[in-house]
């Protein structure tokens, strides 16, 4: 009997310690990012982190692991989706080849539509880092730095099914 009150006990602690840090961590998101807008998309990224709902995740390259992504001030984005990470040169090589066959807007303060050929289209929300943070998101997802974008995929009826973290990538460096 007294094994399992402490059981329960430890088990109250541990579920309000991990409610206490994700409210901290929803509390820094808000106090450390903003809805982004056109001029803060433009250039280069590489995606550093991507959770995928099961329900929607498959074998495509939509989700693999490794993305580039290029805005233009033009409204138009490439993007390079690789089942292995590619270095500098190739990622510069691949992005001069492509063609701007993708468009991008805004709809509102951090909404993106992205629309692909054939009418397919993305519904994003939008938001970039303005101080580093000091608490993950999730537990398996990288810390956002400053400049980070953090990029929400939602389906029709507006619910989180994708997220992405983009990071800045100049090409120039390397």
């Amino acid at each position: 009997m007294m094994l399992k009150l402490k059981i329960k006990k430890i088990f109250m602690i541990l579920s309000w310690l991990l409610i206490c840090n994700i409210c901290y961590a929803q509390t820094e998101l808000t106090d450390k990012s903003k809805e982004a807008k056109q001029s803060d998309l433009i250039g280069c990224w590489r995606m550093t982190y991507q959770t995928v709902s099961l329900l929607f995740k498959d074998k495509s390259l939509f989700f693999a692991d490794y993305q580039i992504f290029q805005f233009f001030e033009d409204g138009f984005v490439k993007n390079i989706a690789s089942k292995k990470r590619l270095k500098t040169e190739e990622i510069s090589r691949l992005l001069q080849k492509s063609p701007k066959l993708i468009t991008y807007e805004f709809i509102g303060k951090g909404l993106l539509i992205i629309e692909r050929p054939k009418n397919n289209f993305d519904d994003i929300a939008i938001s970039i880092t303005v101080y580093d943070f000091n608490k993950k998101l999730r537990s398996t997802a990288p810390l956002l730095k400053r400049g980070d974008l953090i990029v929400s995929y939602r389906d029709r009826e507006q619910n989180l099914y994708m997220q992405r973290y983009l990071r800045r990538l100049d090409l120039s460096l390397n």
